[in-house]
């Protein structure tokens, strides 16, 4: 009786074309993630006396709008509120209240971020001589808001240089729409906010990147199946 055997061997590996594909792949991975980098906004990197809005929109995701102001008392009667935008000053954006004509003596300054996207993992590094106050809002995609507020300092102690960062952390699921400082006092400097930076990352617009994901996974797969058809043959 004649007998056959079969032999299970391995063909000669295409280590070009396999690098070929996996520096493809590579390229089609990092394109996704390209589109959710993280953003900071350097203070420092901005010419003095630049104004707050005039980047706007910074990174084309942020809006920002910041001010200082002080009370006055119009005819000696009638209380109302001047406000000037603030400017870029020493590598910070500063919103320092100055003494003007007929003020009676109380002082504020405010900053006001909008983002144009959704965004998370922000945060923002700020100084202040008293405890001012910030609020953030976020949204979930039903439309489902959360709101966090929190102080720009601990206490009194505060010296130039204590920057504080503070994370605008949300629940899973949320992304971040907009924050504000504020602060008050009756002296000029105890009532300002100077802010060193600004981080945040884009989250991907859908729309985009829901494509590139599909495509990244059928070329996952055809390579898979090429890869597998060419290293075995019975």
């Amino acid at each position: 009786m004649k007998t056959t055997t079969q032999h299970l061997y391995a063909r000669p590996f295409n280590g070009t074309k396999q690098r070929m594909t996996n520096h493809f792949l590579i390229f089609i991975l990092a394109l996704v993630g390209a589109q959710a980098n993280a953003i900071t906004i350097d203070f420092a990197q901005i010419p003095d006396g630049t104004l707050a809005s005039a980047n706007n929109p910074c990174a084309g995701t942020l809006n920002i709008q910041a001010e200082n102001g002080h009370g006055v008392l119009a005819d000696g009667l009638q209380y109302s509120l001047v406000w000037t935008e603030a400017s870029i000053r020493n590598g910070a954006l500063e919103a320092l209240p100055t003494r003007g004509a007929n003020d009676v003596g109380y002082y504020y300054s405010r900053v006001i971020a909008n983002f144009l996207q959704p965004v998370t993992d922000a945060s923002f590094s700020v100084f202040t001589w008293r405890p001012g106050v910030y609020s953030y809002i976020g949204e979930d995609g039903s439309g489902n808001v959360f709101r966090g507020s929190g102080h720009t300092a601990w206490d009194f102690t505060q010296v130039p240089g204590d920057w504080l960062t503070i994370d605008l952390d949300l629940p899973a699921g949320y992304f971040l729409t907009s924050f504000a400082i504020n602060n008050g006092d009756p002296k000029p400097d105890d009532a300002a906010i100077w802010i060193r930076d600004i981080a945040f990352t884009p989250v991907p617009d859908s729309a985009n990147t829901m494509p590139l994901l599909l495509f990244t996974c059928v070329c996952l797969l055809l390579a898979a199946r090429h890869t597998a058809s060419r290293s075995f043959h019975y």
